[in-house]
């Protein structure tokens, strides 16, 4: 905008008729703007976690700049039906658990053959103050308790185990870190219903979520990779092939199979669906 000083007026001369406007009025006019409350317009966003999701995700593969000047037509793999279906059952569930002080959840669905994310719940109400509603729970790193069995044990199976291994459900102590020479007292796992169950197969453990067998089994196939071998070996090396990259730390011990490390529901989610796809990754996608 161009300015000039005549006569006691100052021209704003960016339109084909500039207009006179006073010192005084310019002055009162600009504290009048200092001061003005400016209220962004409101816009429903039907389904916010995901458009957020995917502005991110856009801003990944491309700079601001690109994105916000360039007028991108976008296309995301979400289903509106489906997404509305896992926004009430993640509703009605919250609702069901009150009584245990549960305030929020999410939830990620995948087409496994095509890795596209159908429906993503990153929270019971995105505009809930109170629950932190717009922290999208599905992309945050949180512990998945016994959600991380089955990669143990697939490890085990590429050493040879099958689901008909037997595993010894008894009393035992572990070098927490898995090492034989760690000097810390002895790490002594116990199942969720404080038993024993004695000889038991990797398929009954598995379904029966036994923390003893688990345990047992990670100490078998390792946590981290042997530095002796050129293969990616132990249940990190495994994880990171079936898509989870969250288990970054160098100190996790045996613990780490019955969920002492942190994962994405959405990295979860994608590594449960090469399990679907009998052992082949696809990964999550959200723009077509």
């Amino acid at each position: 905008m161009q300015t000039s000083a005549e006569q006691g007026c100052i021209y704003v001369s960016n339109s084909q008729q500039p207009i006179c406007v006073s010192p005084e009025e310019a002055g009162a006019a600009a504290a009048e703007l200092i001061n003005y409350k400016f209220t962004p317009p409101a816009v429903d966003i039907r389904f916010p976690h995901w458009v957020v999701f995917i502005r991110n995700e856009l801003e990944r593969l491309y700079d601001p700049q690109t994105i916000y000047r360039s007028g991108f037509t976008v296309y995301t793999t979400l289903d509106p039906y489906l997404q509305q279906q896992a926004q009430q059952i993640v509703q009605e569930q919250i609702a069901g658990l009150t009584d245990r002080r549960v305030s929020t959840g999410a939830l990620i669905a995948i087409r496994p053959n095509t890795g596209e994310i159908v429906a993503m719940v990153g929270s019971a109400d995105f505009y809930n103050e109170e629950i932190d509603g717009q922290v999208n729970m599905a992309i945050r790193p949180r512990q998945p308790g016994s959600s991380i069995k089955p990669l143990t044990y697939t490890a085990a199976f590429e050493k040879g185990w099958t689901p008909a291994s037997l595993i010894w459900d008894v009393s035992s102590e572990f070098p927490p870190s898995g090492n034989p020479t760690d000097p810390r007292p002895p790490y002594k796992p116990v199942n969720y219903d404080e038993r024993f169950h004695g000889p038991v197969t990797v398929r009954s453990a598995l379904a029966n979520s036994y923390n003893i067998p688990a345990v047992k089994t990670l100490s078998f196939v390792g946590i981290y990779d042997d530095p002796t071998t050129p293969q990616e070996e132990g249940l990190i090396a495994l994880a990171r092939r079936m898509g989870i990259t969250t288990f970054t730390r160098d100190d996790y011990g045996l613990s780490l199979t019955l969920g002492g490390g942190e994962v994405t529901l959405l990295e979860l989610t994608g590594a449960y669906a090469n399990f679907a796809n009998g052992g082949l990754r696809v990964p999550p996608v959200g723009i077509l």
